[in-house]
């Protein structure tokens, strides 16, 4: 009797949920990847000290390329929406008011110049780079969509590749970023989107191996990269634009593009969401200053320890911190849905769109 094949649960709808769970594993990355920075500024070269950090830096550097990337493998099918964009400026809007009324009753004297202007002007004041530069590059999703979907696979690689050699792998050898800031701004992030797009559109190339060619090139990128960290003390290879970085960053895209999930589905689709939050939290000016970096110092984490209980310090501290925001970014979900704040954006976007078409039409009419 013949058999009828039903869909894994992570590619039911077309949506692969191991992308989904990778933009959280990057989130954790980008927590562990800030907790290191702190712990580095005393690890001298050539310690077993600095030799665990550097190991735990080169394996979470590629988290904000990733994140990146996954855009460009998400979104590029799609069109823009309302409901995306304002979803997520109100959600950070949410976190910078709350993190600085919370603190304005606690701790006033926490509160830095111009809180309440960054509290509801994040993107305009550069509270968070990357929301800022990520708030820009929406402005090119349009255009960019309108090439993507005319443009044939083969002409993109050729665009990412060109873009690729002169800002990753010419700036790397030459030490000038050539205007990317070290990956820091919205023209980088547009870039990596580009080679998500690619990627995506290439995936059935590797997919029936997308676990074992994704490690290893993921091996490939990070191996390197703390070799020459550990033996030459040459940091230039753990870069946001290093090609290095960008290699590991794509074996893990590609590795967890072929992860089924099965139990686990509910879960992501309810704790993926929560992302960027942990970014927005753990990284906003006052947890920041007064509870990110000074909290772990305060209890004594990274002093006169050994370097194994170091090493599962640093662990705990990251992923406490990711698990608090994600938990504060589920509270901030629930509300907005009580308000029925995504129905009304939806709801809105369909007007908007419905007057958009009624204009066109007009105007060709």
């Amino acid at each position: 009797m013949e058999q009828t094949v039903q869909p894994s649960a992570d590619r039911q709808n077309g949506r692969n949920y191991g992308i989904d769970l990778l933009r959280l594993v990057s989130m954790f990355l980008v927590v562990m990847l800030h907790t290191t920075a702190d712990v580095r500024k005393t690890a001298d070269f050539g310690t077993s000290v600095y030799n665990m950090v550097y190991l735990l830096r080169t394996l979470s550097f590629p988290c904000v390329d990733i994140f990146a990337i996954i855009s460009g493998w998400v979104g590029w099918k799609h069109r823009l929406t309302l409901n995306g964009a304002a979803g997520t400026w109100l959600s950070v809007i949410w976190h910078t008011v709350l993190i600085t009324e919370v603190t304005a009753l606690l701790k006033p004297e926490w509160l830095p110049e111009g809180a309440w202007k960054r509290a509801f002007l994040p993107v305009s004041t550069k509270e968070y780079w990357y929301v800022t530069a990520y708030f820009v590059m929406l402005l090119f999703i349009p255009p960019l969509h309108f090439v993507l979907k005319r443009i044939s696979t083969a002409w993109l690689w050729i665009w990412v590749g060109s873009f690729l050699f002169v800002h990753a792998f010419l700036a790397t050898l030459n030490g000038n970023s050539y205007g990317m800031k070290h990956g820091y701004n919205f023209f980088w992030l547009i870039g990596m989107y580009l080679l998500g797009a690619a990627l995506e559109r290439s995936k059935e190339l590797w997919k029936a191996h997308a676990k074992l060619i994704g490690m290893i090139l993921f091996l490939a990128g990070a191996v390197p990269a703390y070799l020459f960290i550990v033996i030459a003390d040459n940091r230039n290879w753990i870069d946001y634009c290093s090609p290095l970085t960008i290699l590991s960053a794509v074996g893990l895209v590609i590795c967890f593009s072929g992860v089924k999930l099965q139990r686990s589905v509910r879960f992501v689709q309810i704790v993926s969401p929560t992302a960027l939050a942990v970014f927005v939290i753990h990284v906003h000016t006052i947890t920041w200053n007064h509870v990110f970096y000074s909290l772990p110092r305060s209890l004594g984490l990274w002093k006169n320890v050994s370097v194994p209980r170091l090493c599962a310090n640093i662990v705990f501290w990251a992923l406490t911190v990711f698990l608090v925001c994600v938990l504060l970014d589920l509270i901030r979900i629930r509300i907005f849905s009580l308000l029925r704040i995504p129905k009304a954006l939806k709801a809105a976007d369909a007007r908007l769109e419905k007057t958009v078409r009624r204009i066109l039409h007009r105007s060709q009419s």
